[in-house]
């Protein structure tokens, strides 16, 4: 019965959020399309040469168009049919070169650390674009999901076979149930409130690239060298250079757009030209590579475009869920009787203490726990 109680009145408050996290997840699942579709000419080349330019030639062209720009980060393709993105800096605007790596010809240049497009359907997933206070609706769901999931299946498997939308919202929500408890499992990690916390406390965090500080000498090491070396140390596929800011740090390149053992990183001395510092999938611990492939899966990056179906898959399929419990509410319109009746003083007791811990790990989820207490204990008094 408690059961019952708590993924229906959960499902009814939260389910909301979840559809905007669904709705909005589906569209991110579909951005990488949508780029191609929209910047051709910036993404692609035109002919595949048959080897490419120094990186140097590339980003030379890129601030030739843009004179006193600064270079925040180089992505050299991994596919030999992309161009090479160069990241500047003018006068604090953010802009994305695009450069032919065969020709050192600029193909685009876009206002953004990205894609637009990308850029933008990302941040409606994750805050709906409202800022910092926006991200505390993806907090709330993301927080409740694993919950209500839990308890719906717990109810599937555990009591006798129904009929109708029941039927179909228990099939569903049992083909779905892993797919969400994987994307609860990633987002709530990065989330306003709870993110650190829920960390620090599984030991999800990924290994640092400590880098030791360089000691500036005369001769200087340029961004080919720099790339060079990172392919000597492993590193494949896509990869990001970030330029050092002080002339006493490293340069740092890593993996970029991989899978989720695609995240290597290295740092590079500037001047003596050697890698000074590495990290590989080999330091992360067991939860830091479950948080990887976890993370992976709910950005599509596991299996590929495999990944993307089943991500706009579990999307639509939620929504279906979603307008299923409420179809079901709508036909019965009634919850079940209020938890509190059944539970012992020891289980009162062991909730209150329980809610206070969860209340520090995932404050959102406390304080709607909370929320859902005092509304519980109201019904039970209208129902003496």
């Amino acid at each position: 019965m408690a059961a019952r109680r708590v993924h229906f009145l959960a499902g009814i408050a939260v389910a909301p959020f979840v559809f905007l996290l669904a709705a909005t997840g589906l569209g991110h699942t579909v951005a990488p399309l949508l780029d191609d579709l929209i910047h051709p000419t910036a993404l692609f080349v035109d002919e595949v040469g048959a080897q490419a330019l120094p990186v140097s030639e590339q980003v030379s062209a890129a601030l030739i168009e843009h004179r006193g720009a600064r270079v925040t980060s180089v992505t050299v393709p991994g596919d030999p049919d992309r161009t090479t993105r160069v990241a500047l800096d003018v006068l604090g605007v953010p802009l994305s070169v695009y450069v032919d790596p065969y020709t050192a010809v600029v193909r685009g240049t876009l206002e953004s650390t990205g894609t637009p497009t990308r850029e933008w359907l990302a941040e409606a997933h994750r805050s709906l674009h409202l800022g910092e206070p926006g991200r505390l609706y993806a907090e709330f769901a993301v927080s409740w999901l694993p919950i209500i999931v839990l308890f719906g299946v717990f109810l599937r498997v555990s009591q006798r076979r129904r009929s109708g939308a029941r039927a179909w919202h228990g099939a569903l929500g049992l083909a779905l149930a892993a797919a969400l408890l994987l994307i609860g499992f990633s987002g709530v990690q990065r989330t306003v409130l709870a993110g650190e916390r829920v960390s620090a406390v599984l030991s999800t965090a990924p290994p640092r690239l400590n880098a030791p500080p360089v000691t500036p000498a005369p001769a200087r090491v340029g961004v080919d060298d720099v790339v060079a070396l990172a392919r000597s140390a492993g590193l494949s596929g896509a990869l990001t250079v970030v330029p050092p800011e002080r002339g006493d740090r490293p340069y740092e390149v890593a993996e970029s757009g991989g899978g989720p053992s695609q995240v290597d990183k290295v740092a590079v001395d500037p001047y003596l030209g050697r890698v000074t510092a590495a990290v590989g999938w080999a330091d992360y611990s067991a939860t830091a590579k479950a948080r990887a492939v976890a993370t992976a899966f709910h950005h599509g990056l596991l299996f590929g475009w495999a990944n993307r179906l089943v991500l706009a898959g579990v999307a639509l399929g939620t929504i279906a869920l979603l307008a299923l419990g409420y179809r079901m509410w709508w036909a019965r319109r009634e919850a079940p009787p209020p938890v509190w009746r059944y539970l012992s003083t020891r289980a009162r007791t062991l909730l209150i203490v329980g809610t206070a811990g969860v209340c520090w790990l995932l404050p959102v989820l406390g304080a709607s726990l909370i929320a859902f207490a005092a509304v519980d204990g109201l019904a039970r008094r209208r129902s003496r």
